[in-house]
Formats: C-alpha cells, sequence, structure tokens
C-alpha cells in the first residue's frame, strides 16, 4: 500500500524551521511522510527574490512537489498558513489534481474581507514597528507575542527563532514583495481537493471572520480553536494534528 504524504507551507517572512516541532507531530500522528517547502525570499533560499504573486509561488513550489512525487508514490496534501494558504488555495485551483487534501490555517483573501480584517491594525502598528528593528531578539519577541498566545515565549525560544533568522534573514525587499503578493490574493471559485479550514477564535494579526467566509466560501469543512493565536501550529501543535488525521480519516470514509 502506498504512502500518504503532506507537503507544509509557511506564511509572511516565516521560514519551514518555523514550524518547530509540528511536522514531526503530524507525522506521528498520521503516520504519513512530511516534507516542509521554503517560500522564495526565506530561508535557505533567502538569496532568491521573494514572488510578487501568489501564483508564481505556486508554479515555484510545483516543480519541488513533482521531485517529491517521483520520490514518494501516493497521494499527497497540503497544510499552509496565512500566506501560505492563500498559495494552497490557488494551487488548489489551477492543479485541482495534484493533492487529495487541503489544510488552510488562519488565511485569508482580498476578495472576501477588507485590508484592516485580512492585517488588524494593531498587527500593522506591531510590523511598522518592527520594520527597521536590527535587534532580532527584540523583533522575535514582538512577532511572538503578536501570532501566539498559549506558546511560553522563554529567552530559549526567543534566542532559537532569532537565531534561525540570523542565519537566514529575510531582506525588506523580499518582506515587501511577500505583503505585495498577500495583498493582491484573490481566492479563486473552488479547489479541487477535499478542504478543511482552520481557525483561530483569538487570531491578534489576522480577524478570525476571514477564514471563516473563506471556509464558507469554499464549501470547506472548519474547525476552531477557542484560544490558539495566529501561529496555531506553534500554539496547539498537538490538537492541529489530530484535527488533520480526523479531518483526513472522516473524508476518506
Amino acid at each position: 500500500m502506498s504512502q500518504y504524504n503532506w507537503i507544509l507551507v509557511r506564511g509572511l517572512s516565516r521560514q519551514t524551521k518555523h514550524w518547530g516541532e509540528f511536522p514531526e507531530m503530524l507525522a506521528n500522528e498520521t503516520g504519513n511522510n512530511v516534507f516542509t517547502l521554503e517560500l522564495p525570499g526565506v530561508g535557505v533560499k533567502n538569496d532568491i527574490p521573494a514572488k510578487m504573486s501568489i501564483r508564481e509561488n505556486v508554479e515555484h513550489l510545483r516543480s519541488e512537489l513533482q521531485e517529491l512525487k517521483q520520490k514518494n508514490p501516493g497521494d499527497w496534501g497540503i497544510v499552509a498558513v496565512s500566506l501560505g494558504g492563500m498559495v494552497a488555495m490557488e494551487w488548489c485551483s489551477v492543479y485541482p489534481d495534484d493533492f487529495k487534501h487541503m489544510v488552510v490555517l488562519n488565511s485569508s483573501a482580498g476578495n472576501l474581507s477588507s485590508p484592516f480584517k485580512r492585517l488588524q491594525p494593531e498587527a500593522i502598528k506591531t510590523i511598522a514597528g518592527l520594520f527597521f528593528k536590527t535587534d532580532l531578539e527584540h523583533r522575535e519577541r514582538k512577532v511572538l507575542e503578536l501570532t501566539t498566545n498559549i506558546a511560553d515565549i522563554n529567552d530559549e525560544l526567543v534566542k532559537k527563532w532569532a537565531n534561525i533568522n540570523r542565519e537566514r534573514p529575510i531582506t525588506r525587499e523580499s518582506f515587501l514583495r511577500q505583503l505585495f503578493a498577500a495583498a493582491k490574493f484573490r481566492v479563486p471559485e473552488k479547489v479541487g481537493p477535499k478542504a478543511l479550514v482552520v481557525i483561530s477564535k483569538a487570531d491578534k494579526l489576522c480577524n478570525p471572520s476571514c477564514p471563516m467566509k473563506l471556509a464558507e466560501h469554499l464549501g470547506a469543512h472548519s474547525s476552531f480553536h477557542d484560544t490558539a493565536g495566529h501561529d496555531i501550529a506553534l500554539d496547539a501543535p498537538d490538537w492541529l494534528a489530530k484535527e488533520i488525521k480526523n479531518f483526513t480519516q472522516e473524508s476518506l470514509n
């Protein structure tokens, strides 16, 4: 019997390392293969300018998926957060047969939600205030305070996150290019795979109404977490892995 496989895609300015322990947790919970793909402009691809459109990100990542599929037979699913979720929705519309399941975490679309819902005023204030900051630990602490509610934001975690960005920093240009791509994104009418939209009710970055509208628009299943923040994979990784497992099992029955 062929194995089931997942790819994970991160959001604005975040690298694959920012998934933390979640990929391993998802693999252990589901028994599936889990792979992380890096968006252009960040992490191991920080020497490549970030793409100016969501569609360009799709085409870039799809070539990597094709290579993975050659080595790993079986069906595939995608889990993606925020900006990554926009990439997933576009991908699953343009290439509806690439995945069996799509899981979108705390994402949004310009044709369904206003700019100040997609990026809430306090979040804009925080991000703008950090744009020219060079103290990485201060910056990462503020980002964690914005995107998490449950995770223990201790010095060890802050240093770990700061070191990730110190090793492979994103340029201000790539950050703005990613932001521009996200701002332009319009969710398509439908996607090919069975879809789950995960919604953090206490998200301080993206208003929860945004992913709720996505779920309604796409006719997708939805799962709600009452207290997790925008980075639900860091706040509630065990819960998220179980929700994904339950969703895939129920949809296959």
